[in-house]
């Protein structure tokens, strides 16, 4: 491989085609300007013209579009689908798909489903049936002499036992809990049985939820501002749902006070839910606090640490359950979807969770899929490592730039230097050879005006999708494209519609520099009517 030269960036791909580039199972779609991100969540005609791929839950790949299209139904049933293993002795079991045929007339709520549980089948599923039938037994439905080997991004994989690949993700994820730990005597505990995967985060969150109401179906609590899907989908299947938007100290008390009420009816909280970091605004609620409530009055306390990640912090002192999108800095390359939950052997409710999940747990990550996400997952550390120090890097640039006099950038969002890093640091990891725990690759920039925010974006030679934790840094108008009907609900809870979230990838850090101070020196111009030469 040829070494690119020094500061050099790899090129963006043009409109609508696949981030990474080239890659047929990629994730994220290249818009790189402000009215493209806009045309993707309104669906414009120029958008869907040049739209290649997308991200898995709100754009159907075209594999998985190939797969039912000989499938006709006149009203919504529920049919088994016996896909042959390419063998023919009948005795061997083959598992069985189960496929949801459906009237156009449901396709609204159809694909609602399928983006908010994260349960559809995905790219690489789909395309074992479209090249050759699918077949996702183990090894143990196999002789142990058939020499059956697929070739899954460029590796030859052979089936295992259990499905080898996340047999050893879970191991990894386990290894990954204990390293560095902040209480030892906790983390020792947790076991790779303990980890489930998921094939999304949010079929990780779907399932939890599910688990928790079997445990008890009361009232679920959302504390801060998470990640806009998991409110939606705890409203939806949550016998009663509440939300605290800002995830403050004053909320807290608020908090306090609804779960002594629900105690005294007789309706104790299910569940309190929580990011740490939150997303797209990073700021840390006091989890410290949360666990101490949850002691008091036994709710499950449920933390999705995907931004902040177990590289660099210790979460289990806290959390009841983790959940994981392992879709993002787990995998780091952006073409392979996962998700995990872990079950904290020290939580005083463990052995009631450990139970439900042991009864309705189903393994349902493709063995594909897995075998990607493994072989990703094995430079998570440096990985993290390098992503902490180009995103803290830009973030010390840019908080200058907001520092200044005129300038069109009003705020950075970053755990390293918002007020509640008080809250963030007592979670990070104790240093090791492998890697110092940092405050993340993702940051949000918020300009003071839309025209500023969208000449600094257009300006970016970046890629530009949604996503994050990719090996590519990839930029973000977030209300634009996520809460583009909902702004003034979004603005209540502190997210303008001028903000760009950076989640930054491996790039070289000098040349992400000059690209960020060309973009800002762009944006600066639409105020102060001159470009200051800040980039060379």
């Amino acid at each position: 491989m040829v070494a690119r030269r020094y500061g050099e960036l790899p090129p963006p791909p043009p409109l609508g085609h696949a981030v990474p580039n080239n890659i047929h199972h990629a994730i994220s779609v290249q818009m790189p300007e402000w009215d493209d991100m806009k045309g993707l969540l309104l669906r414009t005609e120029r958008i869907l013209k040049v739209q290649k791929i997308g991200y898995p839950r709100s754009f159907i790949h075209p594999d998985v579009a190939e797969v039912p299209r000989n499938a006709n139904a006149t009203a919504p049933e529920i049919v088994e689908i016996s896909l042959s293993d390419g063998n023919n002795d009948q005795s061997t079991p083959v598992p069985l798909v189960y496929a949801v045929l459906y009237d156009t007339v449901y396709l609204k709520s159809a694909l609602e489903f399928w983006r908010l549980t994260g349960t559809g089948i995905s790219s690489r599923f789909a395309e074992n049936v479209i090249v050759g039938g699918l077949d996702i037994s183990t090894a143990e439905e196999r002789d142990d002499n058939d020499n059956y080997n697929d070739r899954v991004k460029g590796i030859l994989v052979r089936r295992q036992a259990d499905d080898g690949y996340s047999a050893i993700i879970r191991e990894r994820i386990c290894h990954l809990l204990k390293r560095s730990p902040l209480r030892p005597e906790i983390n020792a505990l947790v076991a790779p049985s303990d980890v489930y995967l998921y094939p999304t985060g949010m079929s990780a969150i779907y399932h939890t939820s599910q688990a928790l109401n079997r445990w008890r179906n009361t009232e679920s609590v959302v504390f801060g501002f998470l990640y806009e899907l998991t409110p939606k989908l705890l409203q939806l299947y949550s016998d009663s749902f509440h939300f605290y938007g800002f995830g403050t100290e004053a909320e807290m008390d608020q908090l306090e006070q609804r779960l002594e009420e629900a105690e005294q009816l007789g309706r104790p909280v299910q569940s309190v839910w929580c990011e740490l970091p939150s997303n797209p605004l990073l700021h840390s609620v006091n989890l410290t606090r949360l666990r101490r409530l949850a002691n008091k009055y036994r709710f499950a306390l449920i933390v999705d640490e995907t931004i902040g990640s177990f590289a660099n912090l210790d979460l289990l002192p806290v959390a009841d359950v983790l959940v994981t999108s392992l879709t993002k800095a787990f995998s780091g390359n952006a073409d392979v979807m996962g998700g995990s939950v872990v079950l904290n052997p020290s939580s005083p409710i463990y052995q009631d969770l450990k139970q439900i999940f042991s009864d309705h747990y189903v393994p349902e990550l493709h063995p594909h899929d897995a075998a990607v996400l493994e072989y990703n997952s094995r430079q998570f550390l440096p990985r993290i490592d390098k992503m902490n120090s180009n995103a803290y890097q830009l973030v010390t640039l840019l908080s200058s730039y907001a520092a200044q006099p005129n300038s069109v950038i009003t705020k950075i969002f970053h755990p390293s230097i918002l007020p509640s890093r008080t809250n963030y640091d007592p979670h990070l990891r104790k240093s090791s050879p492998e890697m110092v725990p940092g405050h993340g690759g993702l940051f949000t920039i918020e300009f003071e005006s839309e025209k500023a925010a969208s000449t600094f974006f257009n300006h970016l030679d970046l890629h530009k999708g949604p996503s994050l934790g990719a090996c590519v840094t990839l930029a973000q108008p977030y209300v634009q494209t996520v809460f583009a009907l909902e702004k003034e609900w979004a603005a209540y809870y502190g997210l303008s519609e001028t903000i760009v979230r950076i989640s930054v990838g491996l790039e070289d850090p000098q040349a992400l520099t000059r690209a960020f101070r060309k973009a800002f020196s762009k944006a600066n111009w639409t105020k102060l009517g001159v470009v200051v030469d800040w980039y060379d």
